[in-house]
């Protein structure tokens, strides 16, 4: 296992965890939040299936609603519903969406990254056939940063592709970090920051919105 040189002396607190996942592991980190006793899930586009009706065991989005209210933020992709090649990587209808929309007795927050796909929170160039091929051929990509630093730095050529991700990481590393500071810490100020104003962000995020589940008060900002 791999671990961060800046992170080995670190001392994890495990009276709180939060669970996170990507794609088909999204959809794994769900159902798991299911029977362990998670503190938060963080979904990173997550994916069941083709579609509704063939989704991918566990099919957890058979139910309607998750038996769970621990917090969820969901960050999902503008372009994960369009298709590249056969069939989009995250199609409606076992997209982020659905993951969402079960969360009913969860405090929730949902954004989309507009310009950006499915495999577009990755490395810039994977070093994996399958990665490399699923970026390259199959996954609808963005070609868009509104970062200035990250346009200097994020272009990497595939072939004639050109991925442009730094932004798109920074922006959910962001999310990722700043979630579990208000939810474990008490320290509301970025997350709330980036609800409230999703222009903060270092890209365009569409459909910004925060369910409190003490109160069921939606927050929506739509096309920012």
């Amino acid at each position: 296992m791999f671990i961060h040189p800046s992170v080995k002396n670190t001392e994890a607190n495990v009276s709180l965890v939060a669970a996170m996942g990507h794609s088909r592991r999204g959809q794994i980190v769900f159902a798991l939040s299911l029977h362990y006793g998670f503190h938060a899930v963080i979904g990173l586009d997550p994916v069941a299936g083709t579609s509704k009706s063939t989704g991918l065991d566990p099919s957890i989005l058979s139910f309607e609603s998750f038996d769970f209210s621990i917090p969820v933020t969901m960050i999902g992709t503008g372009l994960g519903g369009v298709a590249r090649c056969i069939t989009p990587c995250a199609p409606e209808g076992a997209n982020h969406e659905e993951f969402f929309n079960r969360c009913k007795s969860s405090s929730r927050a949902h954004f989309v990254a507009t310009d950006y796909g499915h495999m577009d929170i990755l490395d810039d160039n994977p070093s994996d056939v399958k990665s490399w091929a699923l970026s390259k051929y199959f996954c609808k990509n963005g070609n868009q940063s509104r970062d200035p630093m990250g346009e200097m730095q994020v272009m990497q050529p595939i072939g004639d592709v050109y991925l442009f991700r730094l932004s798109m990481r920074r922006c959910v590393s962001g999310i990722v970090v700043a979630f579990p500071k208000d939810f474990f810490d008490g320290d509301a100020e970025d997350f709330r920051q980036i609800l409230k104003d999703p222009s903060f962000a270092p890209i365009k995020l569409d459909s910004v919105e925060y369910i409190d589940a003490s109160s069921m008060l939606m927050t929506t900002h739509e096309k920012v």
